[in-house]
């Protein structure tokens, strides 16, 4: 009896750690920066906590890079980055920094800038040269459209993007001055979000949310939590059980 009682407290035990360990998040992951190194054509990789220097994660050149400026990590854990003065958006092994492919061009993307993955999976890139948000398949890069039409709401320069806690779509639209906000599913304008209070030439946007932060279970990570539910449940069958008999 009292070993299985044992037993059942160290499946029990177990059960929390694992899920105290994922609610937490990974911190090994999360404590890093990378930085685009536009003049010397590089990614750079810090240590969260500290700011110390790691390495060059994406070396200068690899895959053709020239100017990168915004970076994202994808859906599937890879590094995107735009390459400006190529017209393209590269792709690099998350864990490794290895060129992957060219993954997304064409359809009028010139001089790349911010990038953004949409809740429909989608990227969605701006296009300095030419005043377009340009949006490709999330996992082919296949051009799908100007999601934003050039200039549309008065689109100049846009840099950065971003979706909101309200789904729609946010521009920083440099030569204007203002933060330009467009529907979030078909891409029209709808206002002049932000602008004044000595706002001169946005570049990069963020919404703080903890909603959009939060730590959510990969796939592997929901495998844990089952494996430890599972080891619960049957320590309690079995201590259920010897109960009886007893």
């Amino acid at each position: 009896m009292k070993l299985a009682r044992a037993v059942y407290m160290a499946m029990f035990m177990l059960l929390l750690f694992l899920l105290s360990f994922i609610l937490s998040g990974n911190k090994a992951n999360s404590q890093e920066l990378y930085v685009t190194s536009f003049n010397s054509s590089q990614v750079l990789r810090y240590n969260g906590a500290t700011g110390a220097f790691t390495d060059a994660f994406v070396t200068a050149g690899s895959g053709g890079l020239d100017a990168p400026f915004g970076l994202v990590f994808g859906p599937d854990g890879n590094l995107y980055v735009a390459s400006a003065n190529n017209d393209q958006v590269l792709r690099y092994n998350g864990a490794t920094g290895a060129f992957i492919d060219a993954f997304a061009s064409g359809g009028g993307l010139d001089s790349p800038t911010g990038l953004v993955f949409g809740p429909d999976g989608n990227l969605y890139v701006a296009s300095v040269d030419n005043d377009q948000v340009l949006r490709y398949n999330g996992a082919t890069g296949t051009f799908i459209d100007a999601f934003v039409t050039g200039g549309s709401g008065g689109l100049d320069a846009p840099i950065d993007l971003v979706f909101g806690p309200d789904g729609n779509l946010y521009i920083a639209s440099a030569n204007n001055d203002q933060v330009l906000r467009y529907n979030g599913a078909t891409g029209a304008f709808i206002d002049a979000f932000a602008s004044g209070g000595g706002l001169d030439e946005p570049v990069f946007l963020v919404f703080r949310d903890s909603k959009l932060t939060r730590n959510i279970p990969t796939l592997s990570e929901w495998g844990l939590i089952a494996m430890a539910s599972i080891l619960g449940i049957v320590g309690f069958m079995v201590l259920r059980k010897r109960n009886a008999a007893a």
